[in-house]
């Protein structure tokens, strides 16, 4: 149910200047003959499947702008960001955190929001957040997490890292010092591996207590585990738009990814199904955004100085 986000072997960066004015040094020509949008991303060094999912993408939003438009998947969400900021990419699809980087430092401006199913099936632009730990582990509140091992899904993941660590931080517990903190390769593996009590405590989404691999794991895992908090409104990911583009162009891309969260007009057949473009990502829509939708995320991770690798 939950998507990966992974980041490549590039060199660390911070979250530094959140919550100030988009502007930065991000940018590029105002028109080009052909604009670079990087589609949403599977898992990392994937490029192959990342190219034939994004080309349908492409293709879709040249026909609906009436522009040439390349696909052109970077290998991983931080690359995207540099993108954005170098002028390499005009558009792309990221993370909600990365996108605060993207903004802060480059001068990315938001358009659309992802929407996913939620526990109960309807498409959501926000997922709760939640820390669990084994019922029997005699953890029963946040500040009892100090001295454990906690993992989480991806310092790029709004819920099941930035979120709930932010939360830990109120509670008096720095997850940079504080606990012995690691990821997994998504949220329900976080949850595997409290199962398995090889972590004291998992970050992840409320979804992902009901995930296939958690209930392999522990059928009664509703029952093994225990919610100690939740937290609500994690976004998912975000299109975004590179500083220095012609306004007139970025509103035939808005127009156009517009269209392209809605099923009925974007499609793609592939081995004789046909199922909507971004259903490719488990993407259930896109949802209209701007910057102040992401307020909370940023004081979140400027208050736990996020790193992304």
């Amino acid at each position: 149910m939950r998507r990966r986000l992974v980041l490549g072997a590039v060199p660390p960066v911070l979250l530094a200047a959140c919550g100030q004015a988009g502007g930065g040094t991000g940018g590029g020509p105002a028109t080009k003959s052909e604009y670079v949008v990087a589609p949403l991303q599977g898992s990392y060094g994937d490029l192959a499947t990342d190219s034939t999912r994004g080309q349908p993408l492409a293709d879709f939003l040249a026909k609906a702008t009436g522009l040439k438009v390349k696909n052109y998947p970077p290998g991983d969400y931080a690359r995207a960001v540099g993108g954005l900021t170098d002028g390499t990419l005009d558009f792309a699809f990221m993370p909600a955190v990365l996108y605060l980087r993207a903004h802060d430092d480059g001068g990315a401006q938001v358009l659309y929001r992802t929407m996913r199913a939620g526990p109960d099936g309807k498409p959501t632009a926000a997922f709760t957040s939640i820390v669990a730990v084994r019922a029997d582990s005699g953890i029963n509140s946040m500040a009892d997490l100090r001295g454990k091992r906690v993992i989480g899904a991806d310092p790029s993941d709004a819920a099941g890292w930035v979120l709930p660590a932010a939360q830990l931080k109120k509670a008096g517990v720095d997850v940079r010092k504080d606990v012995t903190a690691t990821y997994a390769k998504d949220g329900a593996d976080a949850l595997v591996q409290v199962l398995g009590k090889k972590a004291d405590a998992a970050f992840a989404s409320r979804g992902d207590l009901m995930s296939a691999a958690v209930l392999k794991a522990d059928a009664d895992a509703a029952k093994t585990l225990k919610v100690v908090t939740t937290i609500e409104g994690a976004p998912l990911e975000v299109v975004a738009a590179r500083k220095g583009l012609d306004a007139k162009v970025v509103d035939k891309f808005k127009a156009a990814f517009k269209d392209l969260g809605d099923a009925q007009k974007a499609s793609v057949t592939t081995g004789g199904k046909t199922q909507p473009i971004l259903a490719q990502w488990d993407v259930a829509g896109l949802s209209e955004a701007r910057d102040a939708d992401f307020a909370a995320l940023r004081e979140a991770a400027k208050s736990i100085g996020v790193k992304l690798a």
